[in-house]
């Protein structure tokens, strides 16, 4: 009952601040100054930053500010009236839009939660609405899996340099996609950025433990 996420999101910050902190001085350490970051990654880094900014371009071209757009779906409603109840009300608040009715509270416990918990802590960490970072908060996971399908052609399929580029490309401006970013199908693109991401990591550590021990750790961490 501690309260939202205005209560306790700089300290959740702290913990993974540290261990990348720590990630950074041990490769810091077993690489090259020069190698530190892999030109290699300039052409895919260009791309997803493209794809991102052309999904974002009606909020660039029909808003002057941040705000949540759809084509006509209500979950994105949904998503950022429980992303405003996990960002400024305990679990025993009553007053407000809370005191009116308690789904809000049932939705967080058995509906969405990842999803809209995501964009209260990032509200809270800039002062801002849940409303004005919902479509955000969409588009930024999308980018997240954009980069993820260039590391999966990359690592795992073992295309060149130009096909993973090309893949990852064509991924970024699928329609389908964009389709579904724009309906605010907040949970639908998080859960393909997070089966890209497992997939990743399971393959990668198949291909690369020795022992089973080493493949639980390298799963665990």
């Amino acid at each position: 009952d501690f309260g939202g996420t205005d209560t306790y999101a700089p300290a959740i910050l702290l913990p993974p601040i540290a261990f990348l902190a720590l990630a950074f001085l041990i490769r810091k350490r077993q690489t090259e100054q020069k190698n530190l970051f892999d030109r290699q990654l300039i052409t895919p880094l260009f791309v997803g930053i493209i794809a991102f900014l052309i999904i974002s371009t009606p909020f660039f071209r029909n808003t002057d500010g941040l705000t949540s757009m759809s084509l006509g779906n209500n979950d994105i409603a949904d998503s950022a009236s429980v992303s405003r109840y996990l960002k400024e009300f305990s679990r025993s608040d009553t007053a407000g839009f809370l005191g009116q009715s308690g789904i809000f509270k049932v939705m967080a416990d058995q509906i969405i939660f990842g999803g809209p918990l995501s964009t209260a802590f990032a509200s809270s960490l800039f002062s801002l609405q849940t409303y004005q970072l919902q479509s955000m908060s969409i588009q930024v996971f999308f980018l997240f899996s954009v980069f993820l399908v260039y590391a999966l052609a990359y690592e795992v399929f073992r295309y060149n340099q130009i096909s993973a580029v090309g893949v990852m490309a064509i991924y970024g401006l699928s329609p389908i996609m964009y389709y579904t970013v724009y309906q605010g199908f907040q949970g639908q693109i998080i859960a393909t950025g997070l089966a890209l991401c497992i997939f990743l990591l399971h393959l990668q550590a198949i291909n690369h433990c020795k022992k089973f021990f080493q493949f639980n750790f390298s799963i665990l961490l």
